[in-house]
């Protein structure tokens, strides 16, 4: 007994040659590692520096991040230094060793972001402090000031109202 054969034809459309494809996806990569190339020099250069001096102060563990400038979607919005640090210690540990340590980072990274940039540019600093810990949510805290009074703030640059806080 045998099975009918059963033909299967080509596609009719047009065809692209292997070597177009493997062209066009070099191209999409240089494409693409180019607008990184620019992304990197154009937003993240700039805070190098800063960068550099937090490692030289908190050690490589504390795997800083550091961006600044307003949010595009709001124009008026408050001009913000946001800067992130992993620390060795939960800061959402209610105690008072932990305040002090918290307040001790954000005067540091006061001080640091004073040498190593313009804090004219800004009118708050927000410090993102966590607590990398496996297997589980890390703790973590924000605090934010404004540069110029050195008050508490809320996101939108606004002053924490003292019975708030």
């Amino acid at each position: 007994m045998n099975s009918p054969t059963a033909s299967v034809e080509p596609p009719s459309g047009p065809s692209i040659s292997g070597r177009t494809v493997v062209i066009a996806m070099f191209a999409f990569g240089a494409v693409a590692t180019l607008i990184l190339f620019v992304y990197w020099n154009l937003h993240m250069m700039p805070f190098m520096p800063m960068q550099e001096a937090l490692v030289a102060e908190f050690g490589e563990d504390c795997a800083p991040r550091v961006e600044g400038g307003q949010r595009k979607i709001h124009k008026h919005s408050t001009k913000m230094l946001r800067v992130v640090l992993k620390v060795p210690f939960n800061p959402k540990l209610e105690a008072p060793t932990t305040a002090e340590r918290v307040n001790e980072h954000l005067v540091k990274v006061r001080d640091i972001a004073a040498k190593n940039l313009n804090l004219d540019d800004y009118d708050t600093l927000e410090l993102h402090l966590f607590q990398d810990k496996q297997e589980s949510r890390f703790p973590q805290i924000t605090v934010r000031k404004n540069i110029a009074s050195w008050e508490d703030v809320n996101e939108d640059g606004t002053p924490v109202d003292a019975t708030q806080a």
